[in-house]
């Protein structure tokens, strides 16, 4: 009873993700269209692409992880799709991490806004660029978890089979 509760809630979270993400993409596209004509410098038409990229790879994992969810609902997990899924998250998180990457290089060889690829100071104190990083977690996370679901699926298949 309570694995069906916490499925449910995460559906409906990740459902009210996808809407709100799928509406805040929309309106980065329209302002951006809006403002083409205010959009003067290479650094604000990169930071727009890179944003809106971004976007549409988190779109990508949100609408994978309600693929998934779907099935721990229906109380199927270890499917060849949530395998394909993960890897599919995996290959997006990844590309995440090297899109973060790109666009804290590109700020740091402009200059802008002063940035170092690793740590600054600031007037708030002490900051890290980490999320290079933790997108490169996460990634590694979800192939882990890609290789955990297979392996789950053959255990299932051959007690299938016993029983």
């Amino acid at each position: 009873m309570r694995h069906a509760f916490a499925a449910k809630t995460l559906k409906f979270l990740l459902t009210a993700l996808w809407i709100v993400g799928i509406a805040s993409f929309l309106i980065t596209v329209l302002v951006g269209i809006l403002s083409v004509n205010e959009i003067s410098s290479i650094q604000n038409i990169v930071g727009v692409l890179f944003f809106i990229t971004g976007h549409l790879v988190v779109l990508a994992i949100i609408w994978e992880l309600r693929k998934i969810i779907k099935t721990v609902v229906e109380k199927e997990p270890f499917t060849d799709s949530n395998i394909r899924g993960f890897n599919t998250i995996g290959m997006l998180t990844i590309a995440m991490a090297i899109l973060t990457f790109c666009r804290d290089i590109f700020y740091v060889i402009i200059g802008y806004p002063k940035l170092d690829i690793l740590l600054y100071f600031s007037n708030e104190g002490f900051q890290t660029r980490m999320g290079f990083f933790m997108f490169l977690i996460f990634g590694c996370m979800a192939f882990v978890l890609s290789e955990i679901f297979s392996y789950a699926k053959k255990i299932k298949e051959e007690n299938d089979l016993t029983v």
